[in-house]
């Protein structure tokens, strides 16, 4: 089975979050804060390993029978920079995407990446990734 790797769009940082070890990879976090610097609309956000969806496409992934991955909630921050670029630009919902899978899984992590199976990445390409980098990964 095909495995690609996604380098999702990167529209700010985690800031303010409460790590329980910041030392991990990926990083083990109690709480996340995500601060918005930029948005150019993708639905998949990350920020050095830990991702963030849209509502409508946590809500699709939960309607589908992919594996490695749950939901939780997050603080979004929009910064000074995000007002100076889009003024008061609403932000649509967001949801922290906590990918727990192994290998085998729809959804892991592979050097702090995302690792998503054929049928993962068919769903993600329905939603708005025009800012990801998505290459087939080979394993060696």
């Amino acid at each position: 089975m095909k495995r690609y790797l996604i380098e999702a769009e990167v529209a700010g940082n985690i800031s303010d979050s409460d790590f329980l070890d910041r030392n991990t990879r990926p990083r083990k976090i109690e709480s996340l804060v995500y601060t918005f610097d930029g948005w150019l609309g993708d639905d998949l956000i990350e920020s050095v390993g830990t991702y963030i969806v849209t509502k409508h496409l946590k809500e699709a992934i939960l309607n589908s029978s992919l594996s490695g991955c749950n939901f939780d909630k997050l603080t979004l921050v929009k910064s000074e920079q995000f007002y100076e670029l889009y003024g008061n630009k609403e932000l649509p919902e967001f949801f922290w995407f906590k990918v727990i899978g192994e290998i085998a899984d729809d959804f892991s992590i592979l050097n702090s990446s995302l690792l998503v199976s054929e049928e993962a990445l068919i769903l993600l390409k329905k939603f708005n990734l025009n800012h990801a980098e998505i290459s087939e990964f080979k394993s060696t």
